[in-house]
């Protein structure tokens, strides 16, 4: 939605007009934060309307809430990672909608950003095969397979409580640059406004 919607802005000039009232970074903040409440407005709306079926399935079974996966712990784990990994792939996604000159172009750069978020479930085998091996640790270390890799691992208790610390820790730091990185494409993109920016364009004015 965010990808679109920013593509559509830039397409109808609009993006020129907001980045003439406020700043570069205070735009990629509101984008983000503004949809972010929106994803978890959605997220709390799905979850009341399963509501009845898990406490059903809880009050039969008796079972449900002593699973791991129910724990206090790793819900609260599982918000964290939701807000860290919309943060860093959000902020990709914004500088590539502004970064494209028509959304076909634009599409193409996106598949790069949201195929490594498809690598736990591609190999979900290997990690219920090996709950401590190393493809584990890698998608847990592994921003853009974060998120869904440290709650995998606390799932099946192969992760530790320092560990689980460093990992979001990294993925905060990935986040900040992430956001970071988004900030300065915009700034360029205002610069060169009009003109066609090219990767190599792009990295000379990163290393400035």
């Amino acid at each position: 939605v965010m990808f679109h919607a920013v593509t559509l802005e830039k397409n109808s000039r609009l993006l020129e007009m907001l980045l003439s009232i406020v700043t570069p970074f205070q735009f990629v903040v509101g984008k983000l934060l503004g949809f972010l409440g929106m994803g978890f407005t959605l997220l709390v709306g799905w979850l009341l309307l399963i509501s009845p079926i898990i406490f059903l399935s809880a009050y039969f079974s008796r079972v449900l809430f002593e699973t791991t996966l129910f724990s206090p712990g790793i819900l609260l784990a599982g918000l964290v990672a939701y807000i860290l990994g919309f943060l860093f792939l959000g902020s990709q996604i914004l500088a590539i909608a502004t970064f494209g000159e028509t959304e076909r172009e634009t599409n193409q750069y996106l598949a790069w950003v949201i195929f490594p978020t498809t690598l736990p479930f591609m190999f979900l085998h290997l990690s219920l095969m090996n709950p401590g091996g190393w493809w584990n640790k890698f998608l847990s270390y592994f921003p853009y397979s974060a998120p869904l890799g440290i709650i995998l691992r606390l799932g099946m208790k192969s992760i530790s409580p320092w560990e689980t610390f460093l990992c979001f820790l990294m993925l905060s730091l990935f986040t900040a640059l992430s956001i970071g990185l988004s900030y300065k494409i915009l700034r360029v993109n205002m610069l060169m406004y009009g003109q066609r920016l090219h990767l190599k364009t792009l990295w000379k004015f990163l290393r400035s």
